[in-house]
This record gives C-alpha cells, sequence and structure tokens, in this order.
C-alpha cells in the first residue's frame, strides 16, 4: 500500500534559510501579498476545509502567528511561526497542494517554506510536478529580495539531497547540492563567484544582492538517473579540487 502511495506523489520544497530580511509577523505580511499577486491566494481554511481566498491578507497572517516561545510550548527549537495554504489560481487543488511556513527556531534562525505535493501516476508527472516546480521558481526569484537568505534550496525529496541540520549553512559551507540552490552573498564572498558559478550543472544566474543562483539541471524531473548519478560525480570531484568536501545521501 505504502508503495502504491510513492508511485502517485511528488513533492516540490523551497526553502530559504537563515533569513535576514523577515524578523518579525510584519515582515510576512509583504510575502503573502506577493504571493497573492502571484496567484497564490493565502487561505484561512483548516483541516479538510475546502480552500478559499481570504479578504484581509494582513489579518490573515496575524490570526495565524503563533507565538510559542510566550506560551512556554517551544516543541523541536520552534520560537514562533505563520503558516497557511495556498489556494492557487493555475493548479487545481485535486491535484496540487501548497502552503507557506514563516519559522523562527532559537537563535532567532529565521527560515521560508513554500512547499507542495503533487498527485499524479508517473506518466503525468513531467506534466505535473514539472509547471508546478517552474512556477515556484519563478516566485522564489521575487521573494528573494524580501527574504534575504544566507542559502536557500529547491528540488524534490526523493532525488534531491536536502541538508536538514542548519549548522553546516551557519558555518557557509557546501554540504550537499540541490535541483535549485540560491547562494546569498556571504557564500559568494567565501568562495568566489568564479568558482560557484563554475560547479558542473546547468545555468548560473546572478542575483540581485550580490548572490548566485546554481541550478543543476533544467527539470525538476530526474528522467535519465545515471546522467544525475554522473552530474553528482562530477559535482563531488569539482568541489574536492577546492578542498569541499560535499555528499548526496541526505534523506
Amino acid at each position: 500500500m505504502a508503495k502504491q502511495v510513492k508511485d502517485f506523489s511528488y513533492d516540490v520544497s523551497l526553502f530559504f534559510l537563515l533569513c535576514k530580511g523577515v524578523p518579525n509577523v510584519d515582515s510576512v505580511k509583504p510575502l503573502a501579498h506577493l504571493l497573492a499577486q502571484e496567484g497564490f491566494h493565502p487561505s484561512p481554511a483548516k483541516g479538510g476545509e475546502e480552500l478559499y481566498v481570504v479578504s484581509d491578507i494582513n489579518a490573515l497572517v496575524e490570526a495565524r502567528f503563533q507565538d510559542w516561545e510566550a506560551t512556554g510550548k517551544v516543541f523541536g527549537g520552534l520560537l514562533r511561526e505563520v503558516a497557511f495554504p495556498l489556494l492557487m489560481e493555475e493548479f487545481p487543488a485535486d491535484k496540487i497542494k501548497c502552503y507557506f511556513a514563516w519559522n523562527v527556531h532559537k537563535g532567532e534562525r529565521v527560515s521560508i517554506t513554500l512547499g507542495g505535493q503533487v498527485w499524479a501516476s508517473r506518466e503525468e508527472q513531467k506534466t505535473h510536478q514539472e509547471p508546478f516546480a517552474q512556477r515556484l521558481l519563478m516566485i522564489a526569484l521575487k521573494l528573494y529580495p524580501l527574504v534575504q537568505p544566507v542559502y536557500g534550496y529547491m528540488g524534490d525529496p526523493d532525488v534531491d539531497s536536502h541538508p536538514w541540520k542548519v549548522d553546516g549553512i551557519v558555518r557557509r559551507e557546501i554540504v550537499t547540492l540541490n535541483w535549485v540552490n540560491f547562494f546569498g552573498p556571504e557564500y559568494v564572498e567565501k568562495y568566489g563567484r568564479e568558482m560557484l558559478a563554475g560547479i558542473p550543472g546547468w545555468r548560473t544566474q546572478d542575483l540581485p544582492d550580490g548572490g548566485l543562483l546554481y541550478q543543476s539541471r533544467p527539470s525538476i524531473v530526474v528522467e535519465d538517473e545515471e546522467a544525475h548519478k554522473r552530474w553528482q560525480r562530477q559535482a563531488i570531484e569539482y568541489l574536492a579540487s577546492y578542498g569541499i568536501r560535499i555528499g548526496f545521501d541526505f534523506p
């Protein structure tokens, strides 16, 4: 039964880590408005309730604000959060679900998550997961200047390596690579634009704050597993030549 569910569920995840531009709940409101402008409408729906568009986005953000530190109910280091589902104009809710989350963990480490789950057969993966992922990437590029992350990444957790532990990012280390990677200005300063842009992959793009976007492959969907493994080996060898060790074995 579990295998059947796996065959028909695909994830797309965007994470911005150690964000400097969204320190409090008020700074989350512009992000929510931008999402709405992009056709990803914040919704107050809960549980299995059908999604609907909220009339007052600022009020929704405030209503969804949870200050766990103030209540003494800190769990897993989570101090404060805002989270809500998104009603999308472009994608059917029965096929694709998406949510937004702003989290503050101990040490005032702020993260932004824009994630989604795609329900489709393997034959439909390219026509469902791919356009959704590309749409999230477009939104990510617009969120980036507001969020000001030290590092960010996008990918499919079934094929990409997600650095769940933030310690390496705190030290500005390159611990793995994903479908899309956002290297903030501090990474560029530490490693050099030329070195980061030279990592084997598909494309790079300068970011407005001096950071660099690195994209390992054009599509989030991996259709050629051998080519994907070959890229991993090439990336490992390239970074090793600079004394940097990375891995692709993160769950």
